[in-house]
């Protein structure tokens, strides 16, 4: 019986890597039979990815195997199945990165035609038809409230909707979503610049003219339009509390900025406003003291001031994180635990 259960093991293990080898050599013949190189190379680097998978599977079943015969795994061969694992999961990290230069399209505006951060006082553009992608905008220093994400809020989605006329019906990792496939197809938007401006949206870049009350023409060139928003505020504002009259609304004394800190200085009453997305996690003190968040427009960050000077201080503090945390702490010390019992 025990020589059976060899042979059985031996053709097992056979098996396994003719299987892996047939595998591999499948996507070494496609990368050589693609119709260009840059195809091949790519190919070949995907296929190539499988490598510590394979090691990793082939791990996973030495380890069964010793087990089930009654062997314990030593630590160096544990520390080593660890190792593959982790090299699998970083090797197939690497390969969902793709990097790009910024010279990559020559239809895409620059910088001097839209102007730098600092001339738009920290303000965000809009395009509805992707006339900005997301890397130039980073080259160029400059804050899109569009783009490509496969997490947008659904919050955010439907006030993006009303603020700019497309349908908020289903989830899409773009916004806005573009119906027809072309991001450049005029899709009729409707857009609202008081909507916008209160996303301190100042800067609308299109693929084809617009005619909207509020945006004033800036310049055109290259087949962009780029507009100006009359009505965008700045990242925090003030205005009386219970009413959002057009022209009652003032700036704030100072805002101090970073994506997990905010802090700034307003005189009140009225109600402190930020250009911000309410998020669970996010808690707020005025004067030192915390105080509940409220939402302005069902989506921007906000809180009721008291008449006089007061310090108020954002900061994101989500308990999940630190739930993620303790867990984690207590999974790796009884790892440890375990690891010096051996």
């Amino acid at each position: 019986q025990a020589a059976v259960g060899s042979r059985e093991g031996r053709r097992a293990r056979l098996a396994a890597i003719f299987t892996g080898g047939a595998v591999l050599a499948i996507g070494l013949a496609r990368a050589l039979g693609s119709p260009t190189p840059a195809a091949g190379r790519d190919t070949l680097l995907v296929w190539a990815a499988m490598v510590p998978s394979l090691l990793a599977v082939a791990g996973t079943a030495w380890v069964l195997r010793m087990t089930s015969g009654q062997v314990v795994p030593s630590r160096t061969g544990s520390a080593l199945l660890l190792a593959i694992v982790a090299l699998d999961l970083g090797w197939v990290n690497l390969f969902t990165i793709e990097t790009r230069s910024l010279d990559a399209r020559a239809d895409a505006p620059t910088c001097g035609l839209l102007g730098s951060a600092e001339q738009a006082g920290e303000r965000r553009s809009f395009s509805p038809s992707y006339s900005l992608p997301q890397p130039y905008a980073q080259g160029c220093g400059i804050e899109l409230a569009d783009g490509v994400s496969p997490l947008q809020l659904t919050e955010y989605r439907d006030y993006m909707a009303a603020a700019t006329g497309f349908p908020s019906v289903a989830y899409s990792v773009t916004l806005p979503p573009f119906a027809q496939g072309d991001p450049y197809a005029d899709w009729q938007p409707k857009l609202d610049a008081d909507m916008l401006g209160r996303l301190s949206v100042e800067r609308i870049v299109s693929a084809y003219p617009l005619e909207v009350d509020g945006l004033s023409l800036l310049s055109t060139s290259r087949g962009v339009w780029v507009y100006r928003n009359e009505r965008a505020r700045p990242r925090a504002w003030l205005e009386p509390d219970g009413g959002q009259p057009s022209g009652g609304w003032r700036p704030v004394e100072s805002l101090n900025w970073s994506p997990n800190r905010i802090r700034t200085t307003a005189e009140g009453p009225g109600r402190l406003v930020l250009s911000e997305v309410d998020y669970p996690g996010w808690q707020a003190y005025v004067d030192g003291e915390r105080v509940p968040i409220g939402r302005d427009q069902g989506l921007l960050r906000s809180i009721v001031l008291p008449a006089g000077p007061h310090d108020v201080l954002f900061v994101f503090r989500p308990w999940s994180v630190y739930a993620g945390m303790a867990l984690a702490s207590l999974a790796l010390a009884a790892l440890a635990a375990l690891w010096a019992r051996r």
